[in-house]
């Protein structure tokens, strides 16, 4: 009787470690995601309010930071040509296999998007002013690359999903940024989303700075 009764308290002690061990786990990454997200915000303020006047060189700096510091496994940054009513690639950082990413990178940076482009998932964000996403590179980058190469491509870099978000200030759309998330990350926590609205706003002033 008494053998059963310690083995039920035991079984209890340790379901309960268990859950607290879980609630740990989960803490420690919401800790790591917030601190990800202040560094990342931090460095992108940084050059914001450097003297760097080149639209190219800031948004390029951008970029890079938000795939070295941010944990992106590809970074896009799409500015808004208001005469031809287009997209217009500025700057493309992927971390990956050098020779696949320098593939990806010439497609992005040769990918002209006219924001009349319904089929386009970068034309409807920044005209619907929501984020968007995609598990298929080939969505993102339609009609710019094939199906077949856009699905070798984002394996080869392991790239899980793509996030496109608006780039706007005072109402008005100045373009698109391009998240690509790696393989390990299953799903966004409420800090990726947090971080990509705060990221919509600093990206987008730095955007607005440079025109």
């Amino acid at each position: 009787m008494n053998t059963g009764l310690n083995k039920s308290l035991a079984d209890q002690r340790k379901a309960e470690l268990e859950r607290i061990s879980l609630e740990l786990i989960k803490k420690n990454e919401e800790l790591e995601a917030t601190n990800r997200a202040l560094f990342l915000l931090r460095n992108i303020d940084k050059i914001v309010l450097t003297s760097i006047s080149d639209p190219e060189t800031v948004v390029k700096q951008i970029a890079r930071s938000l795939v070295g510091d941010g944990g992106y496994k590809l970074a896009a940054i799409y500015v808004r040509n208001t005469v031809k009513q287009s997209l217009e690639p500025h700057a493309a950082e992927i971390e990956g296999e050098q020779e696949v990413s320098k593939e990806l990178q010439k497609h992005i940076l040769a990918s002209s998007i006219s924001q009349r482009n319904s089929a386009s998932v970068i034309a409807r964000s920044t005209r619907d002013l929501f984020i968007s996403s995609s598990d298929h590179l080939y969505e993102i980058m339609q009609p710019h690359l094939h199906p077949d190469d856009a699905s070798d491509i984002q394996s080869k870099l392991k790239i899980k999903s793509i996030y496109v978000c608006p780039l706007y200030t005072r109402d008005q759309v100045l373009g698109a940024m391009v998240l690509g998330l790696p393989d390990e990350r299953n799903k966004l926590s409420f800090f990726d989303y947090d971080l990509m609205e705060r990221l919509t706003t600093s990206v987008g002033i730095a955007v607005d700075d440079t025109l």
